[in-house]
C-alpha cells in the first residue's frame, strides 16, 4: 500500500496546504490521474507509457527504490548518486537536484524556450518545482511541459537504472536524443499537444537533432 507523506508546507498567499494534496494535483497530470497525457488512443506501445506514468506516480510519492532508500533499510553501504557521485542518491536529487539531471532538463527545455524553467542548485523537490514551473507556461501548452517533465523524469530513471544494474552510461546527448525521439513518436502516435514539442525536435528522428 502506497501512503503520501502529509507534512505541512506554506504557500505564499494561498495559506498552508499538506505535501498530500500538492502530489495529489500532480499526480492527475499524468494517466494516472484524471488528465490523459500518456493515453493517446492510438499510441503503439501502452506499456512503456504505462511504466513512465507508474514511474512519476511512485516519484511524487516517494516510493522509488534509490540508493538512499536501500541504504536506509541496510540493503547497501553507500547511497551515492549514479549519475553525480555527489550527493545522497534520493529521488528528488536524482530528478531535479543532481548537476547531470539539470543539463538534460536545461538542453531539453533550451529547445522548447523554457530555458528559464531549468532546475537550478537550489531546488529539492520534484513537485514543488513542478507545480511552480508550470505556472509560469502559457496554459494552452502546461499539457505539453507536464507530458515532457514526465518523459525526462522516465528517461532520467531509466538512465540510473542503465547504470546501477548493467554498468553502461549514456551521455546527455544520447538521452537529448531518447527524449526527442521519443516525443516526436508520441505526437505521431495521436498525443497532439505534444505538436509544440516535435515542432522543436523536429518531426524526423529525433537522434539527428541532438547534436551539441
Amino acid at each position: 500500500m502506497f501512503i503520501c507523506r502529509t507534512s505541512r508546507i506554506e504557500f505564499a498567499g494561498n495559506g498552508p496546504r499538506t505535501e498530500h494534496s500538492l502530489q495529489h494535483r500532480l499526480i492527475g497530470l499524468s494517466s494516472l490521474g484524471s488528465t490523459p497525457l500518456l493515453e493517446p488512443s492510438c499510441c503503439t506501445d501502452p506499456v512503456h507509457r504505462q511504466n513512465a506514468s507508474f514511474f512519476i506516480w511512485l516519484a511524487l510519492h516517494d516510493r522509488c527504490w534509490t540508493a538512499h532508500r536501500r541504504k536506509k533499510r541496510n540493503l547497501q553501504d553507500n547511497d551515492s548518486c549514479i549519475l553525480c557521485n555527489q550527493s545522497p542518491e534520493t529521488i528528488d536529487h536524482l530528478l531535479v537536484g543532481c548537476p547531470f539531471s539539470r543539463e538534460l532538463w536545461y538542453r531539453i527545455f533550451l529547445r522548447l524556450g523554457w530555458q528559464r524553467l531549468t532546475p537550478d542548485a537550489n531546488v529539492v523537490s520534484l513537485a514543488d518545482w513542478w507545480e511552480t514551473a508550470r505556472k509560469s507556461i502559457s496554459k494552452p501548452d502546461r499539457k505539453s511541459f507536464d507530458s515532457m517533465v514526465i518523459l525526462t523524469c522516465w528517461h532520467l530513471w531509466k538512465e540510473r537504472n542503465r547504470r546501477t544494474f548493467d554498468k553502461k552510461e549514456a551521455t546527455t546527448d544520447v538521452l537529448l536524443s531518447y527524449v526527442s525521439d521519443e516525443a516526436v513518436c508520441w505526437c505521431q502516435a495521436g498525443l497532439g499537444h505534444l505538436k509544440l514539442v516535435a515542432v522543436a525536435f523536429g518531426s524526423s528522428a529525433g537522434r539527428e537533432l541532438a547534436s551539441p
